[in-house]
């Protein structure tokens, strides 16, 4: 599916992480030192953050939220969207965006869901939200939140470590808004292809699985022809592009991938060496660990592109303010819902 979107700015991102750190080398007593170094020299993760016992992806989110709602001074019933875009969700029955709801005070007027995206939830997320703003009223606002966490333990099988030493804790929060005439088009690309779900897996009560190889073609392939195709699409060449940020799979794809699509890589950011491989957030990760370069000029084109679970690939391009693009910042909190009536 391919679309414009001429009426909507994103106004603000923010990321949040847990505090706590583990440094990939740490597991070289427990699968070879050889190994592990080759592990961070192929991912380029030396480290990631993760998420304390007890703490949710709603906890991620809800301090996502706020403190994006905080920095655009937008009041709880100015909120006319909320979507919360999670592999993670705290409950099964409702939607985790009605706890966030409850949690930010948005109004009854705020239609809330969830959705299970993965990797390509950011820019996927993007497009929904944008898609429902359409019947709002002018100046009507919308969220979108990426959150999935991730934990620490040293029981995991050491045959499934390398997998562990991939994956760190994110939420992010996207607001954006209606406006007669936003400083740029949003266009998106999204594309999925179902026949090969079980590349990326995990069935109730079952392990996580991922056919490594196979995503690595998918990307190199098929999301470096859609890059590609979605520029000439949109009439623009890599000139035009400021800035690429892409999901942050891991540092050889990445690569790989620029070559595929033809982009350079100074212009592409990355996040995982410090932050790994955020799930769908890591492209909205990443504006916010750049925010002081992207600041260096008032406004910068991104390209994004998310891509993995599913199988699924979405691309965004627009031109984003970047004074409402704030620096990564920490959380730990734990909401105690449980202890709720």
């Amino acid at each position: 599916m391919f679309g414009v979107f001429n009426n909507i700015s994103i106004e603000g991102i923010q990321t949040v992480v847990p505090s706590r750190i583990v440094n990939n080398l740490d597991f070289a007593d427990r699968i070879g030192e050889r190994r592990c170094k080759k592990q961070i020299r192929l991912t380029g993760i030396k480290e990631r953050h993760v998420c304390a016992p007890g703490q949710t992806s709603a906890d991620l989110a809800y301090a996502a939220c706020s403190k994006l709602m905080k920095n655009l001074r937008w009041e709880p019933d100015s909120v006319d969207v909320l979507v919360f875009a999670t592999q993670n969700p705290l409950f099964i029955i409702p939607s985790t965006a009605f706890f966030l709801q409850k949690r930010l005070h948005l109004s009854q007027d705020c239609v809330v869901f969830d959705v299970n995206l993965g990797c390509s939830a950011a820019t996927a997320g993007i497009q929904t939200v944008s898609s429902l703003l359409q019947g709002a009223r002018p100046g009507g606002r919308g969220l979108l939140v990426v959150s999935d966490p991730t934990y620490y333990t040293e029981e995991t099988n050491p045959d499934e470590l390398a997998d562990q030493m991939l994956f760190g804790a994110a939420g992010s929060a996207v607001a954006l808004e209606k406006t007669e005439a936003s400083i740029s088009p949003i266009y998106f690309k999204n594309k999925s292809d179902g026949n090969r779900y079980r590349a990326i897996f995990r069935a109730p009560g079952g392990k996580f699985i991922m056919d490594g190889e196979g995503v690595f073609q998918f990307a190199i392939n098929d999301v470096a022809n859609d890059i590609a195709d979605f520029r000439g699409e949109i009439g623009i060449s890599t000139d035009d592009v400021d800035y690429y940020s892409f999901h942050q799979a891991q540092a050889l794809l990445l690569s790989t991938l620029d070559d595929a699509c033809g982009v350079e890589s100074e212009k592409e950011l990355r996040s995982l060496e410090k932050y790994g491989n955020t799930n769908g957030s890591s492209p909205l990760v990443t504006l916010c660990v750049h925010e002081q370069e992207l600041k260096k000029n008032e406004t910068a084109n991104i390209l994004m592109c998310g891509f993995g679970v599913g199988l699924s690939w979405c691309s965004i391009y627009t031109t984003i303010k970047t004074s409402g693009i704030y620096p990564l910042s920490y959380c730990d909190d734990i909401y105690p819902w449980r202890e709720e009536n």
